[in-house]
């Protein structure tokens, strides 16, 4: 008999899950080795079969979940109180802490076009967060190439591993023989987790906005970096424009599958032209794969591979 051993974080997730979706979970992991460390979602949708992405690639496990076992399951996330939780379940998610964030769908709630809850909960997407450590080695080799005076902007179509790569910068550097004040807004409880060392010089601003985070930590932490996550709102790179005089390279992440299309979304366009980011990495990897295959353009440089 194998005994398959699971992270804390992790077997506290498997826990919250209701018994047939575990069950099924359970009778895959005995064929998959390093399952844990593989696994990059678990997908509970109403009155349909649970799946998970393994390596980037979907399975159907054989276990169907009722509307009530996902209400459950979402209550559970929320340590029994859905009230706590309210304002991050109107954007669609949970933070459940250690980098873990659970995706939520359902019926909106809306009072004039405003979401102020949601209702008849669909389906249930928990995002497992990984930590593979070197894999930010080529982007702070970027950051020194420019001596450090500017920010970078990491871009790739979702579920790449742009959150994997900055979590893994926040630590190069931080830690170290020459360790850097760093301060991470981790807007969504997804950057902390999966890897942070104690040692490192982290500040974490939980659960901010991104641009009262950055003005917060401009303002009274002294960083020599700033690193946010999934930043692509108008309003959001105003806020950032507002607070990015200090000097403070900011270190971010975008959706986008190059950078011709990362600079026709108008909040980066905008960023773009205001010279906040001196390179954008773009990154891409097969399924399974730990490395990365790059684009790197500077600001007034074409793309190069």
């Amino acid at each position: 008999m194998v005994i398959i051993q699971f992270s804390e974080a992790f077997m506290g997730v498997l826990e919250m899950l209701p018994l047939r979706a575990r069950e099924a979970i359970d009778d895959c992991v005995d064929t998959m080795p390093n399952f844990e460390q593989r696994l990059n979602e678990i997908r509970l949708r109403a009155s349909r079969p649970v799946s998970i992405t393994l390596d980037g690639k979907n399975m159907v496990l054989p276990a169907l979940c009722t509307a009530a076992e996902l209400s459950q399951t979402v209550k559970l996330f929320c340590g029994g109180s859905i009230y706590a939780h309210s304002e991050t379940l109107k954007a669609g998610y949970i933070s459940i802490g250690n980098g873990y964030r659970v995706g939520v769908c359902g019926r909106a709630v809306l009072d004039k076009d405003k979401i102020i809850g949601i209702s008849e909960i669909s389906s249930v997407n928990i995002r497992i967060p990984r930590h593979i450590p070197g894999i930010g080695g080529y982007a702070e080799k970027i950051l020194k190439g420019m001596d450090y005076p500017s920010g970078l902007l990491i871009y790739s179509r979702p579920g790449v591993g742009k959150t994997t790569l900055l979590r893994d910068l926040a630590v190069r550097l931080s830690s170290g023989r020459a360790p850097r004040r760093v301060a991470l807004i981790d807007s969504r409880g997804e950057l902390e987790g999966g890897g942070l060392r104690e040692h490192c010089l982290i500040d974490v601003l939980s659960g901010y906005p991104k641009a009262a985070g950055i003005e917060i930590a401009t303002r009274t932490l002294s960083p020599e970096f700033i690193i946010c996550d999934e930043i692509g709102a108008l309003d959001e790179a105003r806020a950032i424009l507002a607070v990015q005089s200090s000097g403070v390279p900011l270190i971010a992440s975008a959706h986008a599958s190059s950078k011709q299309e990362l600079l026709l979304r108008p909040a980066i366009a905008l960023l773009h032209e205001s010279r906040i980011f001196g390179a954008y990495l773009g990154i891409d990897r097969r399924p399974g794969a730990t490395e990365f295959q790059y684009e790197l353009g500077y600001r007034d440089e074409e793309v190069r591979r």
